[in-house]
């Protein structure tokens, strides 16, 4: 006798059902997981920031104190194995600063990244380009002698740059048409190579320049001379500075200048990227951003918490009401590099310009306002 054994098929309606299910864990687990994603990458960038806090202290600590930040000065040959860089950097004028600068960038990549389209020639160098802003940490590279390039100065969330660091030789061959272009108008090789090499951190400026000076020169007879030289500051948009003219300005400021390590912010991450619901530039208010402290600390802070900076060469501007926001910029996003659906916004200044610098307070208490010295350099002479 055959026994016939029978199958039973899903129906429709429990197929559907368990689609359903399956959907609805997805929807449940999805967002879980981009959470942990989110709070690993903010672990990685607290622990990069720390990183540069331990290598700014050593570098400090066997150079007589100083804030790390290109050395070269025009004017003179500086000790390299480079001697075209060297030569070039000898023959610039006083108020070719960032030039020289330029030029040292080059020698520091061209030694710690040997790649053939990097040779260390003064036409490779980048044309009027200001490293300081994005480019510091390759000082910092340098002398822990590092390789190049290293996922310590960027932001694990940072995409382009994350890219252009796995495939870098991909970038050099044609860093214009890059499937992450760089945020540049300019499309020459020396003028878009440097950004494979750029940080997702930025160093406030007065690591680099000094706490205040004045925009303007003053007649003296037949010269003009100033009281206190220009310093750098912003200039009508986030992506643009006015750097000083006159020489050894940059570059002279020392770690023990620091009057507020615990408060005063050293490094930060221009956009929020870990935090929130989506990126945002630093400078809105609700943003939280990485940032490193000079005591060595890293933490996620609220920008809205932070007190507000000044314009550092008219420190007077604004002295009176210090918890106003008395200079601001434009923001300007820029296509397939800001935030997608980022407005254009008019924005106070924050620790970037710290009133009165290194001595200053950005978090946890009062600002800084030496509303005399402030009324001496804006009145000039």
């Amino acid at each position: 006798m055959k026994c016939h054994r029978s199958t039973r098929a899903f129906t429709l309606i429990e197929l559907l059902v368990v689609i359903s299910i399956i959907a609805l864990l997805i929807s449940i687990l999805l967002p879980a997981l981009g959470n942990a994603r989110r709070s690993a990458q903010a672990m990685i960038t607290n622990n990069n920031l720390r990183q540069h806090g331990v290598a700014a202290a050593s570098y400090a600590a066997e150079n007589d104190s100083r804030a790390y930040t290109f050395s070269w000065v025009p004017g003179e040959a500086p000790q390299t194995i480079n001697d075209e860089l060297a030569r070039e950097c000898a023959s610039l004028g006083e108020g070719e600063t960032a030039r020289a600068a330029a030029l040292q960038q080059l020698d520091i990549v061209s030694r710690l990244f040997k790649h053939e389209s990097l040779p260390p020639e003064v036409n490779v160098a980048s044309p009027n380009h200001t490293p300081y802003v994005l480019y510091n940490h390759l000082v910092v590279n340098d002398h822990m002698g590092e390789n190049l390039p290293t996922e310590t100065v960027i932001s694990p969330a940072d995409r382009a740059r994350t890219y252009w660091q796995k495939n870098i030789n991909e970038f050099l061959e044609d860093p214009a048409g890059n499937a992450y272009r760089p945020p540049s108008g300019q499309t020459g090789f020396n003028h878009l190579w440097r950004w494979a090499f750029s940080s997702s951190y930025q160093v406030v400026t007065a690591h680099y320049s000094p706490d205040y000076g004045h925009a303007q020169t003053f007649a003296i007879g037949d010269s003009r001379r100033y009281k206190w030289p220009f310093t750098v500051q912003r200039y009508q948009s986030q992506n643009f500075y006015r750097m000083p003219v006159v020489k050894n300005t940059l570059g002279k400021r020392r770690l023990d200048e620091v009057a507020h390590p615990s408060n005063k912010v050293m490094m930060y991450d221009a956009y929020q990227r870990h935090k929130g619901k989506e990126d945002r530039y630093y400078a809105f208010s609700d943003a939280q951003v990485a940032l490193l402290f000079y005591d060595g600390h890293a933490a996620y802070r609220t920008t809205e918490e932070a007190n507000y900076g000044y314009w550092p060469n008219n420190p007077n501007f604004g002295a009176d009401e210090p918890d106003m926001p008395s200079a601001q910029y434009n923001y300007i996003p820029t296509d397939g590099w800001d935030p997608v659906g980022a407005q254009q916004a008019r924005l106070p200044t924050y620790y970037e310009h710290t009133r009165m610098g290194l001595k200053g307070i950005d978090f946890d208490g009062d600002p800084v306002v030496n509303r005399g010295l402030s009324q001496r350099v804006s009145a000039g002479p």
